[in-house]
């Protein structure tokens, strides 16, 4: 069995999975036609599903708008062959079920224990796009890369500074490792000047190394 083979057969599996408090009817997953040299992990399969919203626009702090930014026009919303064959599309958490963390703690990490870490290992590709912190954290820990650092931000009314982190570019054995605060979550630091001028500069070299592997 060759690792297309597995790959297919892994993503059945969680197809049918029904092991965690998360188990949801809705789920999108895209099994390639070959193995590709671009990985995208999102943190979970809704509201992203293709043909929404209907209208993208161009604005980092949405999903798809930063898919576009990254991409262009060359990751299409329907994954069709072109797209399957050069951009594997996974996400962290395989259901959209929303389950109280408190009732049950993050059940996006059962997903990434029984399945991402499979699929980065068949895969292997030359690039790997994180967009969220839960799959940021998985790929620093699964790849051996360093830990995401923090900068202070000072934002809403009082100023108040927090830490937080908005992602890291990293190389590993020739490999390349993107990762993003997650869009949603980074709108809330927009008006953060320090945030918003380092998550530009994280996506403009996703985007220059999207360019160099991508037609």
């Amino acid at each position: 069995m060759d690792k297309l083979e597995e790959l297919h057969n892994l993503l059945e599996q969680a197809r049918k999975c029904h092991r965690c408090p998360a188990d949801s009817s809705y789920r999108l997953l895209f099994p390639p036609n070959r193995l590709p040299e671009i990985m995208l992990i999102s943190e979970t399969p809704g509201p992203y599903a293709p043909g929404t919203p209907d209208k993208i626009t161009k604005n980092i702090w949405n999903f798809w708008g930063l898919v576009e930014e990254l991409f262009g026009n060359r990751f299409r919303r329907l994954i069709d062959d072109k797209t399957k064959s050069t951009v594997y599309w996974t996400h962290y958490q395989k259901c959209s079920k929303k389950v109280s963390k408190k009732a049950s703690g993050y059940f996006g990490t059962n997903c990434a224990d029984r399945y991402l870490g499979c699929e980065i290992k068949l895969v292997n590709p030359k690039l790997t796009i994180a967009l969220g912190m839960n799959a940021g954290e998985f790929l620093v820990e699964r790849c051996d890369l360093t830990p995401l650092a923090r900068l202070e931000c000072r934002t809403g009314r009082k100023q108040r500074p927090i830490h937080l982190r908005p992602g890291a570019f990293q190389t590993r054995n020739d490999r390349e490792y993107a990762i993003l605060c997650h869009p949603s979550g980074a709108r809330r630091y927009s008006g953060c000047t320090a945030f918003v001028d380092e998550y530009k500069k994280l996506t403009q070299r996703t985007q220059a190394a999207i360019n160099q592997l991508m037609p």
